[in-house]
């Protein structure tokens, strides 16, 4: 047997003794113990090949909309609208990165883009981890602007405020691409028994690939799941979720929250089966990881589609909470007809009357002056 270097978690590796599985270019799986495919081989693959190209139809429509609509002036006021905005970017950003080159190479047999150069391996693996990590700490500084505003609702009015989201949004992706930059220099395509990989460099060993992806991971992923899932309870809790005032600011702030809370949820459906996923490697005997490796690879293919899914939706559930963002879309829709509308019809009009003037009026078409050619 065989030892098979499997990647796990954000960045990490654990080498699992007598594992000599593969998964190939076709989504199959071959197993040293096994004459069939399979089962969880072939579920795998059915669902990377008809789930993906649904979700990147569905998120790209929902988030361009979102998008477009949260960056109206009147949504702009708003500090969640900006963290909003920006998440729907983050987030359509995300799923190309990953869902979509993924389906686009399976879909067509050739090799995944970060597989065929150094260089694209390390800004594939830079940029994905970035925009991943940048829309979780986005996710992350909503859960505190909700908590300001339902906790300390007067302070709320000088610290909430869109100068500030736009100086923490900044913050985050500039902490984001410092703590990730270090994909530029330790990862590269890696060969591998059934093809080649893009993966941290086996040959080097240091501080910045034996323990950096780990301090990475940390700041990246798993301190802002514990600030969204602790935060999410404090709001939960709060009276402005659960008080039955009518005055229209209120009630635009409780479903600012009712969104903030929708979004969170989400996100912790399948980041915290993520975490433990991530973790078995670990903590579980290497004779259970033999004996389970195929469930636990199925597994890891649906928290991947539960991540696409959440990319692909969150936006969704914004229009579905937020009346007043539902009106904005429409609005802009229906100027972007009748503007499409107005135009067609103008050169419609336009051609007719200059199909119908009279001829002795009609521009000479060499020198662009009324004709003087007379046919009475």
């Amino acid at each position: 047997m065989t030892t098979q270097n499997v990647s796990v978690g954000y960045g990490g590796s654990q080498d699992i003794q007598d594992v000599a599985e593969v998964w190939n270019t076709t989504g199959q799986l071959t197993y040293d113990r096994v004459v069939e495919t399979p089962r969880e081989a072939i579920i795998a693959h059915n669902l990377n090949l008809y789930i993906p190209p649904v979700l990147i139809v569905v998120g790209s429509v929902g988030n361009s909309l979102a998008f477009a609509s949260l960056s109206r002036r009147h949504l702009q006021q708003e500090s969640v609208c900006f963290y909003l905005g920006v998440l729907s970017v983050a987030h359509t950003v995300s799923l190309y990165l990953s869902c979509g080159l993924e389906w686009g190479s399976a879909i067509s047999g050739r090799p995944h883009p970060a597989t065929i150069q150094d260089c694209l391996c390390k800004l594939w693996d830079f940029s994905k981890k970035v925009f991943e990590s940048a829309s979780s700490w986005l996710l992350a500084a909503m859960v505190i602007d909700r908590f300001l505003a339902t906790c300390f609702p007067l302070q709320a009015r000088s610290v909430c405020t869109v100068f500030i989201a736009k100086f923490i949004n900044s913050l985050i992706f500039v902490g984001m691409v410092a703590i990730n930059i270090h994909s530029m220099w330790t990862f590269e395509v890696v060969p591998m028994p059934h093809g080649k990989t893009c993966s941290l460099s086996n040959t080097q060993h240091d501080f910045e690939t034996d323990a950096w992806p780990y301090i990475a991971a940390t700041f990246s992923y798993y301190l802002p799941t514990l600030t969204i899932a602790a935060m999410s309870c404090v709001i939960l809790c709060s009276p402005l979720c659960v008080s039955n005032q009518t005055d229209d600011t209120d009630e635009f702030q409780r479903r600012l929250s009712w969104v903030t809370l929708a979004l969170s949820l989400l996100f912790l459906l399948w980041s915290v089966p993520s975490i433990v996923h991530n973790f078995l490697p670990y903590v579980m005997p290497t004779t259970w990881m033999y004996a389970n490796y195929l469930p636990w690879r199925l597994a890891h293919v649906v928290l991947q589609l539960c991540k696409y899914f959440y990319y692909s939706v969150a936006s969704l559930v914004c229009f579905a909470a937020l009346p007043s963002l539902r009106a904005e879309t429409v609005s802009m829709l229906c100027k972007l007809c009748r503007e499409n509308t107005g135009s067609t019809e103008h050169e419609s009009l336009h051609s007719v009357s200059e199909n119908h003037r009279p001829l002795l009026y009609r521009e000479d078409s060499k020198y662009g002056r009324p004709s003087t050619t007379s046919y009475v």
